[in-house]
């Protein structure tokens, strides 16, 4: 059956649009029916197809022992790495279902899924190398059939709940099909299958899980596939001796580790990993200081340090969900507790609310003129109904 070549190229690029569409129209329909019943059943079904009707090249090739060593050692590491992520952001519980039946009926959904995308993605690339073009629009087609579109369909009139969605999830799906397509390619195995299988497992059999808000998932994922990418691209390199002497003299090598170092330091630098941390004034309260649109870089303090700040420096504290940055004018005692009176350089009068140490996340250092109006317009767009 199907022995042409052709033929089967053409049947597996038909399952992966008709896969994109029973998505698209079933996961907003019948969510809980598509997640639990139907998706798992059509990758069952298309697992025993592919095994009884193409060639698996996949198991007569076996994987490259040190590729596999690899693979399972960097991505164990970087498993663990987020699940330590927690001690600084701290842990929540985890949303799974952790009772033996559940956790087996997670696993199979959840793997039974990754398997069969990635078998369909292992087979239509090693079948069309050649064709570049293809290959992109397969890993659009890819993208576009992981996308939770019952999460985009809720959020398609809110501007920033569809703006984190996009942040949180959407564009690190983009970093890892194009990361495993390029693994693939590269290969001539589904290996990336290693790297979601842990993850997975990791999340679904942790009792807890590191508590990261929108911005820190979407940073951190995409820093993780950047991280698999550029490990992978020099262990693919066949002669390292060639690879050593050709890059000796120029600046490729240079270039491939400052790009990793410098988007390490700045993903984590936002994040806040480090003693100091930015943020961006949403108004010119402190002017002539700084002035909105300017980001303003602040120590952080622990509890202790907070109690001793001096009056005339200047803190920034959290009030109602707003960071604000303004001037320390008075420091008074309150059953026991510690209290700032705070005023904008640019106020005639103090701010209404006294500041807790509790609401203090730290102290002014410096401040960088301009670099913040992205965020400002972007802010002004998401408010804009």
């Amino acid at each position: 059956m199907f022995k042409n070549k052709k033929y089967k190229k053409y049947i597996l690029l038909i399952i992966l649009i008709f896969y994109l569409f029973i998505t698209i129209i079933l996961s907003t329909i019948k969510q809980n029916l598509y997640y639990n019943l139907i998706n798992p059943f059509f990758w069952f079904i298309f697992l025993i197809y592919i095994n009884f009707y193409h060639e698996n090249r996949y198991y007569k090739t076996l994987i490259n022992k040190k590729i596999f060593q690899y693979t399972f050692i960097m991505s164990f590491i970087i498993n663990i790495i987020y699940f330590y992520l927690g001690f600084i952001f701290g842990f929540s519980k985890n949303p799974y279902n952790l009772s033996f039946i559940m956790i087996v009926k997670n696993i199979f959904i959840e793997l039974i899924l990754v398997i069969g995308l990635e078998e369909l993605r292992y087979y239509l690339i090693v079948d069309n190398k050649k064709k570049k073009l293809l290959i992109f629009i397969i890993t659009l087609l890819f993208i576009f059939s992981e996308l939770n579109y019952y999460q985009v369909y809720s959020n398609l009139f809110l501007k920033k709940e569809l703006f984190k969605y996009f942040c949180a999830y959407f564009l690190p799906l983009i970093g890892s099909n194009i990361l495993f397509t390029y693994l693939t390619f590269k290969t001539n195995s589904p290996i990336q299958i290693i790297i979601i299988v842990l993850e997975k497992l990791f999340i679904l059999l942790l009792p807890i899980l590191p508590n990261l808000d929108w911005f820190t998932i979407g940073s951190i994922g995409l820093l993780k596939d950047m991280i698999i990418y550029f490990i992978f691209k020099y262990i693919f390199t066949k002669d390292k001796k060639v690879f050593r002497k050709k890059y000796k003299n120029s600046f490729v090598l240079i270039y491939y580790a400052f790009t990793l170092i410098f988007a390490t330091f700045l993903i984590s630098f936002m994040l806040g990993l480090f003693k100091y941390k930015p943020i961006t004034i949403l108004s010119n309260s402190m002017s002539p200081l700084y002035e909105k649109g300017d980001v303003v870089i602040y120590k952080k303090y622990n509890m202790e340090e907070l109690q001793e700040i001096p009056i005339n420096s200047i803190i920034v504290y959290k009030y109602k969900g707003i960071y604000i940055s303004h001037r320390i004018v008075d420091k008074i005692k309150k059953n026991n507790l510690i209290y700032y009176v705070t005023k904008g350089d640019c106020n005639n009068t103090v701010d209404d609310d006294i500041v807790s140490l509790n609401q203090i996340v730290g102290v002014y250092t410096f401040h960088i003129k301009y670099i913040g109006y992205p965020t400002i317009w972007l802010n002004t767009y998401l408010n804009t109904e």
